[in-house]
């Protein structure tokens, strides 16, 4: 191959080449400034390629100048270094549209035939080039693929001596047999056609009656083809063929055996290629149902996800205000609520009795252990002694009136307890209760008084 070319420009001279180009060219490209700088990047690793105006021609016949790298890029193939000559075109609409990249082969090359990537043009086709995106993609990346894949397989060779007089060879004798055919066409279709006196006929324009007749007959379909190639097969060949019709005769039987042969071969691709496609057609159907489920599976989740959060933002606030509460220290009297006002001063009442019986109890002791004085103590026990004879009167007030009411709730409504209440009720009058309470709480009180006085004589 073609050895690297000789002293390489410096970064700041490739800079300058690239500013030059583009100056010309800055009203073509839609992002100048990212042309600008792929290409600067590109030229300053790679100095073998620059930069430079040129004329592309695309498919529809349209010709346009772009700015094109020319020049070698280095693979390895064999332990050995050799240079791809190659040409990269800049579309107008990069870094958007992906590059044209061209092998152009010196004079001493050929373009590989059959090549997976470069075909006889020498235009490169690769997944980098296919798969292009102007966010990840650059011309730096795309060279590095061209040098990996070219380095598994180079796309040109060196030209064996006499390989452009074998190539003009082959095209001359193609040329030939092509003109051979053609006009053996022509004969046969003279033959076939009876000729029209009444048509008028027309000179060709150009060439012989032969060329003319050649050119206006159009070639077979392969329905003809096949069906004729039998026909010739079972034709005797006419007694006065000289060897250029014989020649002529195998060489369009052969020509049509091959094309039967290549029209059943293309049908076969054709079949191939038609169940491959229902197959991608069926998997692609599978591969959309799929995710039709799994974006309703997804909107479920987050529903529950939704949920769950919240449950969990719920239960913190209450272990929150759980804790808040168990931290503040708990006052016993909140523990019992009275459900009404006659519960309250029931339980006022209930409250007030045991506070006097405690006091009693202490005078009691008091008196034993000789701190209390003995009329302190009588004064005292008669003061407390009223004061419990209040508390009891008012208590039985209460659970009268208590009873009273329960009274006009009819008796299918009653609790159990209330029923027992209207049974036991009328048993002992109030006032009768009063008075013997009153009568007890005299005696209790002299009784007290006696053995008081029997303490103290016998002290």
């Amino acid at each position: 191959l073609r050895p690297p070319w000789g002293l390489k420009p410096t970064a700041v001279e490739m800079a300058a080449a690239v500013d030059g180009v583009l100056n010309s060219l800055r009203s073509r490209y839609e992002a100048p400034a990212r042309v600008r700088q792929d290409v600067v990047q590109l030229v300053g690793q790679i100095r073998s390629l620059l930069p430079k105006t040129g004329h592309l021609i695309s498919n529809d016949g349209s010709e346009s100048t772009l700015l094109v790298l020319t020049g070698t890029i280095p693979i390895t193939y064999g332990n050995a270094t050799y240079n791809i000559p190659i040409e990269l075109y800049l579309p107008q609409a990069y870094p958007r549209a992906a590059p044209i990249c061209y092998v152009r082969p010196t004079s001493d090359m050929t373009v590989k035939p059959g090549h997976h990537n470069v075909d006889g043009e020498g235009l490169v086709y690769l997944p980098y080039l296919h798969e292009w995106q102007a966010g990840t993609h650059s011309l730096v990346t795309l060279c590095a693929s061209m040098m990996s894949v070219f380095g598994r397989e180079p796309p040109v060779y060196a030209k064996p001596p006499g390989h452009d007089q074998q190539q003009a060879q082959l095209r001359a004798q193609q040329a030939a047999i092509q003109a051979q055919a053609q006009a053996h066409q022509a004969a046969q279709a003279q033959a076939a056609t009876p000729p029209s006196y009444t048509a008028t006929v027309t000179p060709p324009p150009y060439g012989n009656a032969a060329g003319g007749a050649a050119a206006a007959t159009p070639p077979p379909g392969y329905s003809t083809v096949a069906h004729d190639s039998g026909a010739a097969e079972r034709a005797s060949p006419p007694a006065n063929e000289t060897p250029k019709q014989e020649a002529v005769r195998r060489l369009t039987t052969k020509l049509r055996d091959d094309l039967k042969g290549f029209y059943a071969n293309i049908c076969k691709e054709v079949d191939v290629e038609y169940a491959s496609q229902a197959k991608l057609r069926a998997g692609h159907d599978d591969v959309t149902a799929s995710l039709e489920r799994m974006r309703k599976h997804k909107g479920v989740l987050k529903e529950q996800i939704h949920l769950a959060k919240q449950s969990t933002a719920d239960l913190d606030t209450w272990l929150t205000r759980r804790q808040e509460e168990e931290a503040r220290p708990v006052d016993p009297d909140d523990l019992v609520q009275p459900r009404d006002a006659c519960s309250q001063k029931m339980l006022e009442l209930v409250a007030e009795a045991g506070a006097i019986e405690d006091a009693l109890f202490a005078l009691d002791r008091g008196l034993n252990n000789g701190t209390v004085e003995l009329d302190l103590f009588l004064r005292e026990v008669r003061k407390l002694s009223r004061q419990q004879f209040l508390i009891l009167a008012h208590e039985k007030k209460i659970i009268g009136g208590a009873e009273d009411r329960a009274e006009r709730v009819p008796l299918t409504h009653r609790t159990s307890a209330q029923r027992r209440r209207v049974h036991f009720k009328g048993t002992v009058e109030l006032d009768l209760f009063l008075r013997e309470v009153r009568k007890l709480s005299r005696q209790q009180f002299l009784i007290l008084a006696h053995e008081k006085k029997i303490i103290a004589v016998q002290k």
